[in-house]
């Protein structure tokens, strides 16, 4: 299952940062094999899906995943040569991007398993481009360690796990490791404001199945947060309806390999459990409960 959402219409609220448009379609999410002990055909594929970032043998959700990628690099700004923190690596898709334009990336972790597959991609582009990349490290390493400072920092959907007693740090973090005027471009999924207090107060189902530990702020409170840091807000996008639809794509494409999946030890339970997450999140944005955003930030 690949991690992505299709943007098909660009809402974006500007403030006083300049930002390069976007034409199509956005994405939510790292690109990944099923599990990271990939063979060196499921690592080849991984690296194939980011030799052409508009290819248009790409399914949507694919070319949504690209899109995405090079729109947070355009609002990033960053000339070849700049230096780029990535809080949440995933499977490294986003840093063959960054890598793409030139840039020095140090991309962090909490996952051996990922840290493998991406080294491997990353090897593999480096052995096939050579100098045409930038560099890029990839370190098993708590974001609240990082002692350098960089031009940019993105971190695309970790928010969301690191619970709100450690909001206050991980802004404090971005802070101290973003020099001045650097750009910090941060997704994360939302709740509406108006449902904060009530989420907060209780579990709901994906706390307590899918995502233990995990808290969603609304965009208010994460813009109030950041300024509290000495980070200015300059953009957002949003795009919570696109990632409905991609939540219905992922619920068929579940559906159809249902065989695959039982093959693979997983029972009724799990399935049924896991078209309800499926089905659940696809409402939650539908509806507008939910939305996904992408913030950008100045360091004042």
């Amino acid at each position: 299952m690949t991690y992505s959402s299709a943007l098909r219409d660009q809402k974006e609220s500007k403030g006083t940062c300049s930002t390069a448009s976007l034409g199509m379609a956005v994405a939510s999410k790292g690109i990944g094999p099923n599990h990271a002990q990939a063979p060196l055909e499921q690592i080849q594929r991984g690296l194939a899906m980011t030799e052409d970032s508009l290819g248009q043998d790409l399914d949507p959700l694919e070319q949504g995943q690209h899109r995405k990628y090079e729109r947070i690099l355009d609002e990033l700004q960053l000339n070849p040569g700049a230096s780029l923190l990535e809080i949440g690596c995933g499977w490294g898709g986003f840093a063959l991007h960054a890598r793409r334009r030139g840039l020095h990336l140090k991309c962090l972790t909490l996952s051996a398993e990922q840290l493998s597959y991406a080294q491997s991609m990353h090897r593999l582009a480096s052995s096939q481009h050579g100098p045409d990349l930038g560099r890029v490290e990839f370190c098993l390493q708590d974001y609240r360690d990082e002692e350098g400072r960089y031009d940019g920092i993105v971190s695309i959907e970790m928010f969301e796990a690191v619970g709100e007693a450690y909001w206050d740090s991980y802004f404090q973090q971005l802070r101290a490791a973003l020099k001045p005027g650097g750009k910090a471009v941060i997704q994360s999924i939302t709740i509406d404001e108006q449902y904060f207090e009530r989420y907060r107060a209780s579990t709901d189902f994906i706390q307590q199945y899918i995502f233990p530990g995990g808290m969603l702020p609304s965009s208010q409170r994460l813009i109030a947060l950041a300024k509290t840091h000495g980070l200015q807000l300059c953009n957002t996008l949003s795009f919570g309806q696109d990632y409905a639809w991609t939540l219905a794509r992922w619920h068929e494409r579940f559906l159809s390999v249902d065989e695959q999946v039982r093959k693979l030890g997983y029972d009724e339970r799990f399935i049924r459990m896991w078209r309800f997450y499926l089905a659940y999140c696809e409402a939650g944005f539908a509806e507008g409960a939910t939305d996904v955003v992408q913030f950008s930030f100045v360091r004042l």
